[in-house]
């Protein structure tokens, strides 16, 4: 029995449908239109050059903005220039993919833009400096034995 074949919407290749095309509940065959090569690609564009990526995700990014913290996506811009156009956290102007808006999991009370790694640091770590401090202490422990034995 031949395998299912698609043709993708980006190189216009007829590949198998099983293999070469990630899976998208939304799409009546459950795949993506694209292919995974084409989607890699096309992460990796929008991550060199955040200005190529389509309406749609900035539109996405306003409505998300709006809804999970109640300020338009200018607002977090402003907040991000006002805090000089890094990270909040590290002092990063790499955002790791996307700027996040930090904010206290108990009071929702924003706290500022942080780059990706650290709003998941804060996240796993669900904002306890003592958890974090224990982790810290951990890594210097590591440190220290890696440096005695080299």
């Amino acid at each position: 029995m031949e395998e299912a074949k698609k043709f993708c919407s980006k190189c216009g290749e007829e590949k198998i449908l099983e293999k070469e095309f990630s899976k998208h509940a939304g799409h009546a065959d459950g795949r993506q239109s694209f292919c995974k090569i084409c989607e890699a690609e096309a992460q990796k564009m929008y991550r060199e050059n955040p200005d190529t990526r389509p309406k749609a995700l900035l539109s996405l990014r306003k409505s998300q903005c709006k809804r999970l913290y109640g300020i338009p996506l200018e607002e977090k811009e402003r907040m991000f220039e006002a805090q000089g156009s890094v990270c909040a956290s590290c002092g990063s102007t790499e955002s790791g993919g996307q700027w996040c808006l930090d904010h206290d999991h108990l009071t929702d009370e924003i706290r500022g833009v942080v780059c990706r790694p650290c709003n998941l640091i804060l996240g796993f770590a669900q904002d306890s400096i003592e958890h974090l401090n224990k982790v810290a202490a951990y890594l210097r422990a590591r440190l220290k034995t890696k440096e005695a034995v080299a």
